[in-house]
C-alpha cells in the first residue's frame, strides 16, 4: 500500500513539473492602455500568443503561432482599440481564428501603407517611431524578453 501510494505521489509531481515546464507562459502589457498579451512557449518548437492574460490548457480561439526561435513586433492603436497589428520581423507567422468574424489580429504586411499612416510618424525613420497613441511590443520568444516604444526591456 505504502508503495503504491508513493508511485501515484511521483507521478503526480513529474506531471506537474512537465506541465510547468512544458507550458511556461510570460505576459506584456502595452504600456499604460491595460491592454495584454500571453507568450505561450509550448512544447515542440512553436509558441502561441494570445490576447490578454491567458492560462488556459486547450488551444485559444485567437492566436498568433509563431516558432520559439522567432522575433515578432504586436502594436496597438486607440484608432483600433480591440484589434493587435502583427509585424513580421524577418519570421514567418500564423494568424489563427477559429471564428473568422471575431479575429482580433492583422496582418501588418497585408495593408503596409494605411498601417504605416496609422501607426508611425509622418517623419519616422526608426521602427519606433510611432504614434504618441500606438504602442508596441517588440517581442523574442527565444530569450523571452520584450522591449516598448521607448526600447526599454519588459
Amino acid at each position: 500500500m505504502k508503495k503504491t501510494s508513493t508511485i501515484v505521489i511521483l507521478l503526480v509531481l513529474l506531471t506537474l513539473l512537465f506541465g510547468y515546464f512544458s507550458y511556461k507562459r510570460h505576459f506584456y502589457y502595452f504600456g499604460n492602455t491595460g491592454k495584454c498579451i500571453t507568450v505561450w512557449k509550448r512544447v515542440g518548437g512553436k509558441c502561441y500568443i494570445i490576447p490578454n492574460k491567458y492560462y488556459g490548457f486547450s488551444e485559444p480561439d485567437n492566436f498568433v503561432e509563431v516558432s520559439n526561435l522567432s522575433n515578432i513586433t504586436f502594436y496597438w492603436s486607440k484608432e483600433l482599440p480591440e484589434k493587435f497589428i502583427v509585424r513580421n520581423e524577418g519570421y514567418e507567422f500564423n494568424i489563427i481564428s477559429k471564428k473568422e468574424k471575431n479575429n482580433i489580429f492583422l496582418k501588418y504586411d497585408d495593408n503596409k501603407e494605411y498601417y504605416r499612416s496609422l501607426l508611425y510618424l509622418k517623419e519616422a525613420k526608426e521602427h519606433n517611431d510611432v504614434k504618441s497613441n500606438t504602442e508596441i511590443l517588440n517581442i523574442s520568444i527565444r530569450e523571452p524578453y520584450a522591449t516598448d516604444k521607448k526600447g526599454k526591456k519588459l
